[in-house]
């Protein structure tokens, strides 16, 4: 970050003494802020060899050998995890959480992720949940079916 904004800085500098138009309280802040980025930039290479990293090691493993002593069954673990089975851990609460089409949970239809409002559910075959509409027609029970969006 320092070296972008030095860098920055320099352009700008550069412009303005190539157009003869920079003035004396631009130099003298310019020069600080060069000055405040050196000093800066040599903190930040001395940290990298000289720093904790040690006693990080040291406190990262006895971190990790203190969760290691935790029960799986107070907490989610990453679906991902490796190293633990699928069936450890804390059951995750989905029912907040919107599901890709394709994904449903019981009840629900794969195109919208809601429940059906009369009960009566299935699939038409191409993604959208089709239900079933019962009518009289001619005083004769008709059953047919509507798509999502209304087309029978």
């Amino acid at each position: 970050m320092w070296l972008h904004a030095w860098a920055c800085t320099l352009s700008r500098f550069n412009q303005q003494i190539e157009r003869n138009t920079a003035q004396d309280h631009e130099k003298a802040a310019a020069m600080h802020f060069f000055d405040m980025a050196d000093h800066e930039i040599q903190r930040c290479f001395h940290e990298l060899h000289e720093n904790a990293d040690e006693t990080m090691l040291t406190a990262a493993d006895a971190a990790l050998a203190y969760v290691k002593t935790l029960p799986d069954s107070d907490y989610v673990l990453p679906e991902k995890s490796p190293a633990v089975s699928p069936s450890a851990g804390r059951k995750r609460q989905q029912e907040f959480v919107k599901q890709f089409p394709g994904d449903k949970h019981a009840g629900e239809s794969a195109a919208t992720g809601h429940e059906p409002t009369n009960g009566n559910s299935s699939s038409n075959g191409n993604g959208q949940a089709a239900q079933t509409h019962v009518g009289t027609v001619g005083g004769q029970a008709n059953a047919s079916e509507a798509t999502a969006s209304g087309v029978a």
